[in-house]
Formats: C-alpha cells, sequence, structure tokens
C-alpha cells in the first residue's frame, strides 16, 4: 500500500481537480512539482475528465508515469470507442482523446512504461477489455489488456474521510435502534 499524506493530498486536489468549473486551468509549473508515482497515479484516479486531456498528456508523458497509471488513463477513456477513428481529424470534436489513447498505445509500443509497482486492473472497474466495436478499425493491443498486479495508492485525507462516513453511518445506525427500543 502507498499512501499520500494529507499535504500532498491537498496540494493535488487544490491545484489540479475539477480547475475548469473554477474557471482556471492546470499549471505546468505546479505539476512538475510532482514527485513521484504515486502521487501523479493518485491525480490520474481523481482527475475530472471534463478538465480535459491536457493534464493526462503531462501524466503519461511524465518519467515517473507508472504502468498502471497509464493503463488505468487508458481505460477510463473508454478506448474501445476510439478504434473507430485512424486519426484525429476523423474523431472530430473526440480528437484529445484519441490523441491521449494513441499516445499510451504509442508509449506502450516503445516500452516507455518500465516500472511496474502500482496495481491497476480494468476489469476490476467494470471494463470488458475483450470487447471488440463492431466499427472499429484498429485493435486494442494485448499488453494494454493485461493487469498490472503492485502496490494500492490511498490518500489519508480519503481514508479518514471514509472512517467518519462509516462511524456517523454507524452512530446513526445505533441511533435508530434505540429508538425502535423505546
Amino acid at each position: 500500500m502507498r499512501l499520500i499524506g494529507v499535504k500532498r493530498t491537498r496540494f493535488i486536489v487544490d491545484n489540479f481537480f475539477e480547475q475548469s468549473f473554477q474557471g482556471k486551468e492546470p499549471g505546468k509549473s505546479q505539476f512538475d512539482k510532482l514527485n513521484s508515482s504515486t502521487e501523479l497515479h493518485y491525480l490520474a484516479s481523481i482527475y475530472n475528465w471534463d478538465d480535459g486531456t491536457a493534464l493526462l498528456e503531462w501524466v503519461v508523458n511524465h518519467s515517473k508515469c507508472d504502468r498502471a497509471t497509464a493503463l488505468m488513463i487508458f481505460w477510463r477513456s473508454e478506448p474501445d470507442f476510439y478504434t473507430r477513428f485512424n486519426s484525429e481529424s476523423e474523431a472530430d470534436f473526440e480528437a484529445d482523446v484519441f490523441r491521449l489513447v494513441r499516445l499510451i498505445v504509442s508509449n506502450f509500443e516503445a516500452n516507455k512504461y518500465k516500472k511496474a509497482s502500482l496495481e491497476y486492473n480494468p476489469a476490476k472497474e467494470g471494463y470488458d477489455v475483450d470487447y471488440v466495436d463492431p466499427k472499429e478499425k484498429w485493435s486494442i493491443p494485448n499488453n494494454l489488456k493485461i493487469s498490472v498486479k503492485g502496490s494500492q495508492v490511498y490518500s489519508v485525507v480519503d481514508i479518514m474521510n471514509s472512517l467518519k462516513s462509516w462511524l456517523k453511518a454507524l452512530q446513526n445506525r445505533r441511533r435508530r435502534q434505540k429508538r425502535r427500543k423505546r
């Protein structure tokens, strides 16, 4: 298990989470302050795709990007849809995600993601890695269908919030039980 502390979690959330809703764009200088594959993975795991793909391109091109992180971004892009297109112009308004998908495929083909210390399994997230789109023009390479075993990434803040929610539910359940006994 890999943990991200409170300060680093807040840094990631404050600088990269749902920036477009605040009228902001992620800054490359802030991104360059991310210094581990664990932080990149956490960022990718909480990223809101409505913010665009530029930041995700930075992640998959980062020298510390883990194979699991690239796979997670790949599968969350719903790549089977993009197999319908051969070019960005053909993908039209989906060109940015198509470019990201093809970039990850290219990086895998070039064996860019040598580090594989984190975990990702697309099937656990509900992706059917064997699905073939009837309109497919290119195939998803087999090496992008294989899960990666390794450490899971957690944020201390997320763990604390989960515990608070669990305790609140427990308190509510006990309160209901006491009322029912009256």
